[in-house]
């Protein structure tokens, strides 16, 4: 097969910020141009505790802005932490180049105290080459991070501590371009206050992107003496929790779409003074026991149908509250692949307006099905229209009483698997009752397939109306389940149980209205409760959930087996290609099986073509696109464990059809990945102009891509041997390792920079 062109390497936006102390490899200097920018206006009056100048003088000392950072902007608004507000003085400075935006510092100050809570920086520096592998790793990066936090508000770092959490968890950067995330807990006699801590971001240079100070002063806390212990809170979650079966759909897969069935498992607190469920918020109770009928009420549509606009517009005025003197205005015709199914589904969308004008009349939209007949949506606008009468015409129970008849009469066939949830989503006032229906199958919830109905409860009619059932087949019988204590547990051992304090306003909302609009709302005297929470142990970098039916774990997006285990091989640990095979291990690039990698081993083509494809892409799995009619290649078909790699190589051009056949499992030779390598930088076309290169190898009459040779050669990703680059060698597991992760290291320094006028 052969190897074909590929364009070059994407450039990456690069960003630089303020520094703090780092290590010497870590430091880089700043280039600064001057720039004249208006002066601010400092007259502006503000009542606060901290004036607008202290505020300014604050930040320039503390954050270090340069001199060339203009004052762009100044703001006294209102933030909302943790239920209670604070007059924040938010500070923008600008730096510009030519008239054009190059970078920014933004800061907020507490209007009462002084005391610096969010920081953000960022530049413009398409010149910057991040190095590879980072200078600083995720242990010199909380160093940063708390040499930040000592300076900017002395004394902070011992009122804290680090969250590991991620630690465990966060895999080997795969580019230059770097954010660690550190979160610091705040601790109040010995305990973590949840949802009240420092997060700061610092990049692979060793440059504090930005830091966020999210913390409740008014808190009040009882004694860490809680009235049930440990033992008790396990005991308390064993008894109290309860399991759920859902459908899940692997939007991934590249084989089962699904359904698969997974337990879960909403991870509640235990008041620690009663051993009971908490919650900050009241929970509506979820209906998982009655329908709105014991029965189907009628038989699903079959998708024989050809509808055309005439039809469609017949069917959505029988069925729907359309009024007469409503006027079609649209009708257009939708088609498109649903990725789920493999087939093609199409819809009449359809527009009527009430009335001759277009920004006061009201507007009527619905959808129908070309293939069934049925209404997917439907909805009804009432802007600019008179104001309603006083009064509501419905109570709450009559216009969820209408919402029920009106889904039973439009969707008959599935009434028997339609569960009314009050409160599960919209919401209910004076004028209008919104009613969200949960589809449960088989005694099993279909996620994401749901029906909702809107009631203006003034007029009586439907506002609006979605329909979002599906055509997957779930089967007729609810499948064989393991035993839900046996799912708990294992559920369970991916937690720990800890004991700390929460506030009853945690997740409060922002409030964006300014600061002299709203007045300054008095804080609430909080009282922190002390309860039990279940902390996930390691939070992996992939989505999964627990097979119900086999009790393996797996990839929610793909729906392939997983582990919640890093992978370890247990044959490498002396081999001199250690880091690198571990690298593709970690991104499971590259298979281990029975504890072996087996470094020395033959590579195969698949198997090369699995670790470029995930080097040049981060580490992001490729998503092989469902709409393809079949496979590009015969011995490589959907059911292969490179299926999704084979189709975005061939996608991104860096392999040719050919023949059809790819020979997975085939060798190659070094010259042939040195051609590969030379197509993921994007220099194949100018490789092929061979007599550009110097070639001094003792071999050279024996390379047929002597341009390609040179310059992996050239760039140091691929070595001679004895001075001779051994064409037709074929290449082991370590050394295909070892090119990539070289190839990693040259691609962000071959980055051009776009030229500036």
């Amino acid at each position: 097969m052969k190897w074909i062109r590929t364009s070059g390497i994407a450039a990456l936006a690069a960003t630089l910020l303020v520094s703090v102390t780092v290590p010497a490899a870590a430091k880089e200097a700043v280039t600064v141009v001057e720039k004249t920018m208006p002066a601010f206006d400092d007259s502006t009056p503000v009542q606060a505790k901290i004036s607008k100048e202290q505020a300014i003088e604050i930040a320039k000392k503390n954050l270090r802005i340069p001199s060339d950072y203009k004052l762009s902007n100044v703001n006294l608004r209102s933030r909302n932490t943790n239920g209670v507000a604070k007059g924040i003085w938010y500070l923008n400075f600008q730096k510009t180049d030519k008239d054009r935006y190059d970078a920014s510092i933004s800061a907020g100050i507490d209007a009462d105290s002084g005391q610096i809570i969010q920081f953000y920086s960022y530049v413009y520096d398409p010149n910057k080459k991040p190095s590879y592998p980072p200078k600083v790793d995720r242990a010199a990066a909380k160093t940063i991070a708390v040499d930040f936090m000592n300076k900017i508000d002395p004394g902070l770092a011992a009122k804290v501590k680090y969250n590991d959490k991620y630690d465990v968890s966060e895999k080997t950067p795969l580019g230059g371009e770097v954010q660690y995330v550190l979160q610091f807990d705040r601790m109040e006699q010995g305990l973590p206050v949840y949802e009240n801590e420092v997060r700061i971001s610092v990049d692979g240079e060793g440059h504090v992107l930005s830091y966020d100070n999210n913390w409740n002063d008014a808190l009040k806390f009882e004694p860490n003496k809680p009235a049930v212990d440990m033992k008790g809170a396990e005991a308390a979650y064993r008894e109290l929790l309860k399991l759920v079966p859902h459908y899940v759909i692997p939007y991934q897969a590249e084989q089962k779409k699904g359904p698969y069935v997974s337990y879960e498992m909403i991870p509640y607190m235990i008041d620690a003074a009663s051993g009971k469920i908490w919650s900050p918020t009241p929970q509506p109770a979820i209906n998982h026991t009655v329908p709105i009928s014991d029965k189907p009420l009628g038989d699903k549509p079959q998708a024989v149908l050809n509808i055309t606009k005439e039809q469609a517009v017949k069917t959505a005025t029988e069925q729907l509250p359309i009024p007469q003197e409503a006027k079609l205005t649209g009708a257009d015709y939708n088609e498109y692949a649903d990725e789920m199914s493999g087939t093609m589904s199409s819809q009449w969308s359809l527009e009527w307006r009430i009335g001759d004008n277009e920004r006061k009349s009201p507007y009527i939209a619905a959808g129908v099905n070309t293939k069934t007949g049925e209404i997917l949506y439907y909805s009804y606008s009432t802007a600019g229209e008179a104001s309603r009468s006083e009064g509501a015409k419905l109570s709450d129970e009559q216009a969820k009483a209408k919402a029920v008849d009106f889904v039973k009469r439009l969707i008959p066939y599935a009434a028997h698997e339609l569960y009314l949830q009050d409160g599960r989503s919209g919401w209910v006032d004076e004028d209008r009752g919104t009613y969200s229906f949960t589809r449960v199958i088989n005694g099993i919830y279909a996620d994401n397939e749901r029906v909702e109905v809107s009631i203006n409860k003034q007029t009586g009619n439907v506002d609006n109306y979605y329909n979002h059932l599906s055509d997957m087949n779930y089967g007729s019988a609810k499948p064989q389940l393991i035993g839900e204590q046996e799912a708990l547990e294992k559920l369970l051992a991916t937690y720990s149980i800890e004991l700390g304090y929460v506030s009853g306003n945690a997740n409060q909302a922002w409030d964006p209205r300014p600061l002299a609009a709203s007045g300054k709302p008095a804080g609430d005297a909080n009282q922190a409760k002390l309860v039990y929470q279940l902390i996930k142990k390691a939070q992996t970098d992939e989505a999964v959930f627990l097979d119900a039916t086999s009790g393996k774990w797996r990839n929610r997006g793909t729906g392939e087996e997983t582990s919640l285990e890093p992978i370890k091989a247990t044959d490498i640990d002396n081999h001199p290609a250690k880091r690198e095979l571990e690298l593709m291990i970690e991104y499971r690039a590259i298979d281990v099986k029975d504890g072996k990698v087996n470094p020395d081993a033959i590579v195969t083509r698949g198997e090369l073509i699995k670790m470029l494809v995930m080097a040049m892409s981060g580490g992001v799995r490729p998503f092989a696109a469902e709409s393809k009619a079949k496979a590009s290649f015969s011995d490589v078909g959907v059911k292969s464990e490179y299926f999704a790699y084979v189709e975005s190589a061939l996608d991104q051009k860096l392999i040719d059809p050919g023949d059809g056949k790819f020979n997975p499992e085939g060798k190659i030779t070094r010259e042939e990945m040195a051609e590969l390598i030379t197509r993921a930088l994007g220099y194949n076309s100018l490789a092929e102009r061979g007599n550009l290169f110097q070639t001094a190898f003792q071999d050279a009459d024996a390379v047929a891509k002597k341009g390609q040779a040179a310059i992996v050669v050239a760039l140091g990703i691929m070595d001679l041997q004895g001075g001779k680059f051994e064409p037709k060698r074929e290449v082991t597991r370590a050394e295909g390792a070892t090119a990539f992760y070289r190839y990693l290291q040259e691609r962000a320094q071959l980055k051009e920079a776009p030229l500036r006028y």
